[in-house]
């Protein structure tokens, strides 16, 4: 057993009574036992402090109010020995600690690594306390783009890794190494590498299992295993949001051998909680668990389930549950500006390329040669979707002298001067509002080949910040489902992608659902807003109708697929596949039917292998 350093296992310690005592104070121990990995061994004293006109910021109303003052905000400069370098901060705010907040209170006080010409102060490191007091988020920056890292209940095996690494600073004069040690500390790329191999690992075990037991062929294993482990790391993400009961103990395997808690445990919340309205459970079943519908835990031919065919080698859960410890989970997504050093739903796309990439085709070429599986980097995402939605807003706004410079106003300033700005800015784009508005609220926005969704996502969350840029009243949770239904589509040909795209759009919404989790709605229905087809084959345009036609097929298609996404009830939408199916697959014989006919009749949304 590897031995903690002693400073790592106090700051441990700091962490765990954070979690049981949530108030300032112990918040403020924490902080200090971060600090003092660095061999800040003085006491550390908590200043209040503002800026020449006596205030934070005119702005900053979401900062608490400081302990023992009646008039000063919760910013607190840490004073320690000027030999060090180090510009400490600390700030308390209201609610929690998202990235517009953040990115601000970094502004604040600019530091050594944000300017060039801030050449002559300190390194700077921010710690972020929210109202509750529950954890503490460690902040570093780099020409503002942020890095961030959060300390809650416990300290996670890969966050004692990076924090192990501040031990070792010894040399706090060269402040350009300084800072470049702190920040490759918080390098998420390593993090994911880390956590992708061992994913890898179970994968291919449980993979291997199921075809050497004859459960599956190997395409089929394979399809089950990344179905499992994508329906495990969304609990994951659950249960980092509270959503998931935890007195119901799904992820403790309590010693029972791997197939026997899958049944009891697994089957259970998947197939009966998830799948089930509350009122319709059964007695004595789970009732705090919200029914999540939407398709994720919808029972699949090929999930087996109830079949005792369906064996898991031995301790399978009890090793992955440990694997699974080791790392911090977010539901909020990184960007390219803007990076949590955690386990964030991106990781599921990459998890899915490159495990589609480590497979073997029947004509043994590569699933990634063959299918044309690569990840792209967050930062050519981001510049794809700002540069597509730049292009299509000067389409739809009307030209004028000043239009393309207001268009890049919204989409390019980076979000501390946006929040700083904000008043000014919005009067800016006072006079091309309006057109704006209906410009993002009729795109449709199609990725012919969308592997994991990262560029729906991407655009998903850009229509997001200028929706709130524009208007700063709309709730995020709200738009971004009425973003998903009316603006993203996206087409794969592999059923694996797909089921990936929907689970991180469903995920995006959980992201910012609050409250009383038993009063979550359930999800939204996407068979058909990313579908498995091949896309690269054209719906006929020709024109040419036979007598058999129904003219009306794709308009009742389109109906049908709006009235399902927002369909609640398993018989609801149960009666509209049925319905669907049904209007598919009307047959005259006698009659030849147009091309257009029968590529419409051979669209089968809810077969994932169709």
């Amino acid at each position: 057993m590897i031995k903690v350093p002693e400073k790592i296992q106090n700051l441990d310690d700091s962490i765990k009574e954070l979690s049981v005592h949530k108030s300032f104070e112990y918040a403020q121990k924490a902080v200090n036992s971060v600090i003092r990995l660095l061999g800040i061994e003085d006491e550390i004293l908590w200043r209040t402090f503002t800026d020449t006109n006596g205030k934070i910021k005119s702005n900053a109303g979401w900062l608490m109010m400081a302990e023992g003052f009646a008039d000063r905000r919760g910013a607190y400069k840490l004073n320690i020995d000027e030999k060090f370098s180090l510009d400490l901060k600390t700030y308390w705010i209201q609610k929690k600690t998202d990235k517009s907040k953040i990115s601000m209170l970094v502004a604040i006080t600019p530091n050594f690594e944000d300017e060039p010409f801030y050449s002559t102060k300190n390194v700077g490191i921010d710690f972020i306390i929210p109202e509750e007091c529950d954890k503490i988020v460690i902040v570093l920056s780099k020409n503002y783009i942020i890095r961030t890292v959060e300390l809650k209940d416990y300290l996670s095996e890969t966050q004692k890794e990076i924090l192990s690494k501040w031990l070792k600073i010894t040399d706090f004069t060269n402040k350009p190494q300084l800072h470049e040690i702190l920040w490759q500390s918080f390098d998420l790329e390593s993090v994911n590498k880390q956590f992708y191999k061992g994913i890898c690992e179970f994968f291919t075990e449980l993979k291997q299992h199921l075809v050497s037991e004859k459960v599956f062929d190997s395409r089929h294993a394979a399809y089950f295993t990344n179905r499992l482990i994508g329906r495990m790391v969304f609990c994951r993400f659950l249960d980092k949001k509270g959503i998931i009961s935890r007195e119901r103990k799904y992820f403790e395997t309590e010693g029972k051998p791997s197939t026997e808690y899958y049944r009891e445990k697994l089957e259970v919340l998947f197939f009966k909680v998830f799948n089930t309205p509350i009122e319709d459970r059964e007695v004595g079943a789970d009732d705090k668990t919200p029914f999540l519908n939407g398709g994720l835990f919808e029972i699949k031919e090929n999930d087996k389930y109830k079949d005792d065919k369906l064996t898991f080698p031995t301790d399978y859960f009890s090793r992955l549950y440990e694997f699974l410890k080791h790392y911090n989970f977010t539901t909020d997504e990184s960007t390219s500006a803007f990076q949590q050093v955690a386990i964030d739903p991106e990781m599921l796309g990459k998890i899915f390329e490159n495990l589609l990439a480590e497979q073997v085709e029947e004509t043994g070429e590569q699933a990634r040669k063959a299918k044309g599986a690569f990840y792209t980097p967050r930062e050519i995402v981001d510049y794809m979707c700002k540069e597509s939605l730049r292009e299509y807003l000067k389409t739809q706004v009307t030209e004028a002298r000043d239009r393309d410079d207001k268009i890049s106003l919204l989409l390019d300033t980076k979000p501390h001067i946006w929040r700083d700005q904000q008043r000014n800015y919005q009067k800016d784009l006072e006079p091309f509002k309006t057109q704006i508005f209906d410009a993002l609220d009729k795109a449709k926005i199609l990725d012919p080949a969308c592997g994991s969704g990262a560029f729906p996502m991407g655009m998903m969350q850009l229509l997001l910040m200028c929706y709130e840029r524009l208007e700063p009243r709309f709730e995020a949770y709200k738009t971004k489902l009425n973003i998903i239904k009316n603006n993203l589509y996206g087409v794969d040909i592999e059923p694996m992608a797909v089921e990936i795209s929907r689970l991180r759009a469903w995920l995006s919404i959980i992201v910012d659902k609050e409250g009383d989790i038993r009063k979550i709605e359930p999800l939204p229905n996407l068979d058909f807003k990313f579908v498995c087809a091949n896309s690269l084959i054209p719906l006929d345009k020709s024109g040419q109708m036979n007598l058999m036609d129904d003219t009306d097929l794709e308009d009742k298609i389109t109906a049908l697929r709006d009235k399902y996404y927002d369909e609640k009830t398993v018989k609801g939408k149960n009666s509209l596949r049925k319905e669907f199916e049904s209007l598919i697959s009307a047959k005259e014989f006698g009659m030849e039917k147009s091309k257009k006919q029968e590529q419409l009749e051979s669209y089968h949304p809810f077969d994932s292998e169709n």
